[in-house]
This record gives structure tokens, sequence and C-alpha cells, in this order.
């Protein structure tokens, strides 16, 4: 019998091997439907694929990336006796786990947690749920936002939000929504929450209970594209109305966030040579960050979870220049920019202070300043 995990014996440090235990339990129930034991019925509740769709587009060649990705939509409803558990967001059905509901994570690539994709399911939870040793919100249906990376804006739209408006296709938008206290606490989703077609929601924030219902509704993203993009633009409302400057615009972040530029001292009199105002969302109410990114025709800016208020420039000309860390490449503002009609070019750095994905690092001025040359040559 092979199974997914090293043995736990084989990991010498306690918290290691508590860890390595906890998957092992977990992957041998669910490769042998050892859940069912804890079930008040042998009936497995059925699920329901309502909406499906796989494309390939193109991603951008760059070291890290190239080839190309399948971005899927899956819709589903989840019947029966249904829970969704507190810890992940996982939709537990007829004490199994559907690999179709999980949330996505770059976690998958661990030995560990790659069935799971972001952790380990709780056994012992689930199991106090099961017998009422802990607590249980029940509900006739809901719809599950839960995900990876609740509290990152990037994700936070084009990978939760998004799915309301595909949602709101096959279930009724009174119905309860769940979302992370994660997500819930974060200033961007609380003035997003004020906007006309979300203050009506009926909003679940999931903390340390689980949730049972007879109906779960669950939609799984995987790069949101356009027809995603045209829903969520819907559900915030019309784009702000661009004013006609054109606006030229260079994200920065600041060093304590990781994957700045370590020499923008020396970048800085380039950047302001063509035009380019210096900016730095994250201290930016949302309402202005779609209204300056709404305004500004050349973006250039590192890799961030930032330039996903270029969403909000939809229907106008841009492009964006887009600054890569030496160890990152993520095709997400690539495909964002494709789908948007925007231009798009990248340059990568250099000397990183570690292997790490936020690591600081360096961009040669050179570079930078031949490719806003070509900025300017293109409009």
């Amino acid at each position: 019998m092979t199974f997914w995990v090293a043995s736990p014996g084989t990991f010498a440090n306690r918290a290691a091997k508590r860890v390595a235990w906890e998957a092992y339990i977990a992957q041998v129930s669910l490769r042998w439907s050892m859940w069912d034991i804890l079930g008040r019925t042998r009936q497995r509740p059925a699920g329901t694929v309502h909406e499906m769709w796989e494309e390939d587009y193109p991603l951008p060649r760059v070291p890290f990336g190239g080839g190309c990705e399948k971005r899927k939509l899956l819709v589903e409803e989840f019947r029966g006796d249904c829970l969704i558990e507190p810890e992940f967001g996982y939709l537990i059905n007829g004490h199994t786990v559907p690999q179709r509901a999980l949330p996505r994570s770059d976690l998958s690539r661990s030995g560990v947690t790659m069935p799971f994709f972001s952790g380990v399911p709780s056994l012992s939870g689930y199991a106090r749920a099961r017998f009422g040793r802990a607590p249980v919100r029940r509900e006739k249906a809901v719809i599950s936002l839960r995900g990876l990376f609740e509290f990152n804006y990037y994700h936070a739209l084009l990978e939760i939000l998004a799915k309301l408006p595909i949602l709101d296709r096959h279930v009724s938008p009174s119905t309860p929504v769940v979302i992370s206290p994660a997500l819930a606490q974060q200033p961007f989703f609380q003035t997003l929450k004020a906007l006309p077609n979300l203050r009506e929601r009926n909003w679940i924030v999931q903390d340390d209970f689980y949730i049972a219902a007879d109906q779960i509704w669950v939609c799984a993203i995987i790069r949101a594209a356009r027809p995603t993009l045209q829903g969520l633009l819907g559900l915030l409302g019309d784009p702000p109305t661009a004013s006609g400057n054109e606006r030229r615009i260079f994200l920065t972040r600041d060093r304590s966030r990781g994957r700045c530029l370590l020499n923008f001292d020396t970048l800085q009199p380039i950047l302001q040579a063509h035009g380019f105002e210096i900016v730095d969302t994250e201290q930016m109410p949302v309402l202005e960050q779609m209204k300056l990114f709404a305004d500004s025709r050349v973006v250039a800016g590192i890799h961030g979870a930032g330039l996903t208020n270029l969403l909000f420039r939809a229907g106008h000309a841009a492009n964006l220049l887009e600054i890569y860390p030496p160890h990152d490449a993520d095709p997400s503002f690539y495909l964002l920019s494709k789908d948007l009609g925007f231009g798009w070019n990248h340059i990568i750095g250099q000397s990183p202070t570690s292997k790490q994905r936020h690591a600081n690092f360096q961009l040669d001025p050179h570079g930078l300043s031949k490719q806003l040359d070509q900025l300017e040559a293109t409009g």
C-alpha cells in the first residue's frame, strides 16, 4: 500500500512528527473512506456539476514561466449531510473531502500537504463536530467563498469575490455567503462590502465553528479570465470614470514588506524623467486606488497585489511594465493585462538578498531606461 506522505517515524522533531501523524491519519482516512465510521448514515450525498469550462492561454516567455496553463472554472452544488470546517474552509461531503472543492494553494507542492492543497483537515475536530462536541451552525443552504490567501487583495478580488456573479446564475443572491475572518477584517473588503451590490448580502464570518447545510455551493477559479472579470466589474459597479488625465504611475513597495527595489534612489530620477508619479497603494483607501488606476494610461511596477487595480482601467487603453523579482515570475498580471486588452512587457530584477519569493532585489537602471523608452515609442 502506497501512502502520500513519509512515515511519521522518519521525523525526529516532535512538532514535525505531530504534523506528520495528522497528515498520515487524515490521508489514510480519505484513501479508505474511514470518514464513514464517524457518520450517522451510510448514504453518500451527491454532488452536481452545474457549470465548467477550461481554456488554454499563452503565458509570458520568461525564465520562470512559458508554455501554457489551463484556466478552469467549476461550479458545484453539494447536497445532503455537508459540513464546512473552519480552519481551511474544506467542504466535507458524506465524510469525504471532494478534491474539486479544495482551495487552491502554492502549498500543493509540499509533500505533506500535496493532496490537501492548503493543509490537513482535522479528523478529530470533524469527529467532535459530528458528535456535538464542537460548535456547529446549521443553515438550509450556503455559498462558500472560503479559499487561500483571503487577506490578499488580488486573491480576494479575482479568486473569491469574482465567484459571486457566477454563483448568482445558479442560486439566489439571498443565500448566506460564508467567508473567513481573514477576509472580513480587511479594510478593503469592509469598503467593498458597503457597495450597492454587496451591502444586502447575508455574510457569515466563519470563525471557530463548523457550518452544516443541506446545500453547499462552491465555485473554483484558477486564473480568472475575461468572463469572470466582466462579472466582477458588474458586481462592484461600473469602474470609476477616467478623467482623461492619462497619468503615468510607478507602483513601489515599502522595504518592510519585502520584494522592494534596493537601489530605488538610483532609479527614481529615471522614472521622474519619463513623467512617472511614484505611488504606494498599501495605505491608500481602495476607492482611491480604483480612481487612480482608472486615470492611469501607463503603469510600471513591482509584481504585487497593487497591480490588481488594473481591472479598473477596463474599457480604456493602457500599458503595463511589470518588474519581476529574480525568483518569481507569476503570470497573473500578464493574463489580466491580456484579458483587458492592455499592452504588457516585463523586466527581471537581479542581486536578490535571498532566494525567497519576497526577497528584496535590485534593478538595472539602464535596462529600466530602455524599457521606458520603448513605452514612449509605443504610446
